[in-house]
Parts: C-alpha cells; structure tokens; sequence
C-alpha cells in the first residue's frame, strides 16, 4: 500500500470494529464455506488470492483508484486462523476476522500482490486480561522467533543489542506511558514485563520481523478507557499485522526510479548513504553507553520475481 497511507492513521475503533470486537460473530451469521485455517503466501496475485474466497470477496474498494493501488478484501463469517506459508519460516495466526491484499498491477514487471493486513483479536473476544493479551501475543513472537524470524533493523538504525541491558535505546516511560524511540522502535526480543504492557499506547508499534525476503509488522490496537473494561477489569484488544515483501520495503526509498532500468544502481547509492548515518548513530550510540551488534546484517535485496497475470499463481 504506497506510502502506508492508512495504516499509519488508522484508529483504534477501526482495528477493534475488524477484528471482530465491537461486533461479535453472532450465533445467527451464516456459517462460510471455508475451513478454519485458511493460508496465503508471498510472492502471489491478488487474483490468485481471491479465487480461494469467492464467497467472501466483496469486490474491489471505491478509493482503490484515489490511492493508486488495487485493494482485494476478505472478510470471513467466523474468525479462521491464518496461516503464512513461507517454507521453514512458515507460521500460524489465529483469530483472524480478515485480510485484505494490496497490488500494483503497473508494475512491470508484474510482481503480484506487495501487502497483506490482517485484523486479529489476541483472545476469543476482545476483552481479554491485560496479561493474557500480553500472554497471547508473546506466544506468536516465540512461534515465529522459532521459525527462524528475526527483529529488523531500519538501514538509517543503529545496530544496538536487542536485549534488556539496552532497553532504554528503544523506549521509555513517559507520563506513565510506554514510548518507543521513533528511530529503532521496541524490538521483539525484548519481552515486556506486565507493567510495561500496561503502559502501552493505543495503535504502539511493537515489533518488526524478518525472514527471507518477507516483514512482518504488528499494530497493537487497544482501549485505556475505563469504561471499556468489564466487570472482570478486562480491556478491548485487538492486533494489526502486516506482512510486506521487502522489495517493496526497499523499493519506498527510490520509488520514483522503481521499474526503470537504472533502478537497482539508484537504490545501491541510497543503500550506501543509509551505511553512513547509520555509523554516524551507531558511533553517538557506544558514547551513550549502548552496545553495537556487529554481528547484525542487513537482508540482501531480494530479486524481483514476475507472475503470470492469469491468476494460476
């Protein structure tokens, strides 16, 4: 989706409305023909993607054309588990009440389908305990740290540890509110304590993952109103999760050569100016006190890979 126009203003109210939160699957909606776990992979076609949920397919958004970007929602009767195939790195998500597809078809070459966003309660309903949301969510970090997933560093990001020693590198407690650090964010491998789950805000960016090719990202949506907590104390979650080929990831940083013969040279140049701010942050870093990963490298760029445009994949 260019830019991320929508994912980065979405509210609160939106995410809880789809996955499912504000409107409960209701006893009386119609069973969909589909089975329970559902699957979706990259690199794949939206028309490749819609063929497997016919019934379920709505057809293309009114503003698709306003963003310059084909959108292919799919909204399912009852909430499936999701599960993204990715060879060794594939992984599970349950709870899920829809994905929606983004593709460029202008590309040339033709490169299918660049974003999924799915919607996704971290509990059966959405007041859940502030620990078992936590609970939940650290469950699916743990599944996808065993498949063979990664914490993603921004190229312009220094390469500090990710671990406690240096937590206060990626947020802080601010008027008793968890803020990330705008630069590196909260990285997965370090697991929040109860408290600091608490403190989170509506829409934090908790983490950023990486595996052969593929990021995935999480939203956390939830509700710190008092007067959506149930009798019981337990709040509304709900949890934002896009998976993104990292050729369009990099491709963000010159889109306007994108497609043009002299792109991969454009992108190498940039690549090799995001090296030396990041030495420059990396240096100011270590004189803070925070430790540099040497080990960390960075993804290659991934080739790009044409599809056929007649949905057979």
């Amino acid at each position: 989706m260019p830019n991320n126009l929508i994912n980065k203003i979405i509210s609160f109210a939106t995410i809880i409305f789809l996955s499912g939160g504000c409107t409960p699957f209701s006893k009386d909606t119609p069973k969909d023909n589909l089975p329970d776990t559902v699957s979706i992979t990259l690199p794949e076609s939206s028309k490749h993607f819609v063929n497997r949920f016919p019934e379920n397919y709505a057809g293309p958004s009114d503003d698709s054309e306003f963003f310059n970007v084909n959108q292919y929602e799919i909204d399912f009767n009852q909430k499936k588990t999701v599960v993204f195939e990715h060879g060794k790195h594939t992984f599970k998500i349950p709870h899920v009440s829809s994905i929606t597809a983004y593709e460029d078809g202008s590309h040339n070459p033709f490169l299918g389908v660049d974003e999924f966003d799915m919607f996704s309660g971290l509990g059966k309903s959405s007041n859940i305990s502030d620990e078992e949301a936590r609970q939940n969510f650290y469950n699916l970090i743990r599944q996808m740290h065993q498949a063979g997933w990664t914490d993603l560093i921004s190229r312009s990001a220094p390469r500090i540890k990710r671990d406690r020693k240096n937590a206060a590198a990626f947020f802080e407690v601010e008027d008793g509110r968890i803020k990330a650090k705008p630069i590196t964010g909260i990285p997965t491998a370090i697991e929040l304590t109860p408290e600091e789950w608490k403190k989170l805000p509506n829409l934090a960016q908790i983490g950023t993952l990486y595996a052969e090719g593929v990021l995935v990202e999480f939203m956390l949506g939830k509700d710190n109103s008092e007067q959506y907590r149930d009798q019981y104390g337990n709040g509304q979650y709900a949890l934002q999760i896009t998976v993104k080929a990292y050729w369009d990831f990099l491709r963000l940083h010159v889109q306007e050569e994108f497609g043009k013969p002299g792109y991969r040279e454009a992108l190498d140049k940039e690549l090799r100016l995001r090296a030396k701010e990041r030495k420059q942050m990396e240096d100011k870093a270590r004189a803070e006190g925070f430790e540099i990963d040497e080990s960390y490298q960075d993804p290659p760029v991934p080739p790009l890979i044409a599809l056929p445009r007649d949905g057979s994949r």
